[in-house]
């Protein structure tokens, strides 16, 4: 059996496009830029010798899908916008007639590596389910963790604007 190879690399700018975490979630694009990453062949092993940028860029359609597949609360039909630091959620519920549902939304940052949702408000014409929507958020809640990504990682701001949600933070160096 050979030696493991290693591999020294002087500066790194990778971007992974339509990564699927374990529960579900496709994140459209997660960018590293950094300088010193360390390559080791068996097990095939990437370490950041020094703190890196990260960036994970989540798209509306993403967020659609990864709602209909979950189906909280029994919506469909999901549609997201994502605008002046919201994310506008329009979906249908069945009660005896489909009734539309809008959910406007807000993220925050947990202990620089989770994402959770907050509930802003719910519009639902004839009748209220914001205790119904908000269950379902604390059950969904965190949304995003970075524990979930292979590379040490911590968030440092979310923004949701033009369109899309974009977190940023660092990919730490193994202690």
């Amino acid at each position: 059996m050979s030696e493991p190879q290693r591999l020294n690399v002087g500066s790194v700018n990778a971007e992974l496009l339509g990564v699927k975490l374990p529960f579900g979630l496709v994140l459209d694009a997660i960018r590293v830029k950094g300088h010193a990453l360390d390559i080791c062949s068996e097990p095939l092993k990437f370490a950041m010798k020094k703190a890196a940028i990260l960036e994970v860029e989540i798209g509306p359609a993403s967020l659609a899908n990864f709602l209909e597949s979950k189906s909280p609360g029994g919506l469909k039909n999901f549609s997201v916008e994502i605008r002046d630091g919201l994310i506008e959620i329009n979906a249908t519920k069945k009660v005896i007639l489909d009734l539309k549902v809008v959910c406007i939304c807000k993220l925050r940052i947990v202990e620089s590596r989770q994402i959770w949702v907050d509930l802003e408000r719910v519009e639902v014409m004839g009748g209220s389910l914001t205790s119904l929507i908000q269950s379902q958020l604390e059950d969904m809640n965190p949304v995003f963790d970075s524990a979930d990504l292979p590379i040490p990682s911590t968030l440092s701001t979310v923004e949701m604007d033009a369109g899309v949600v974009m977190i940023r933070g660092t990919v730490s160096p193994p202690k």
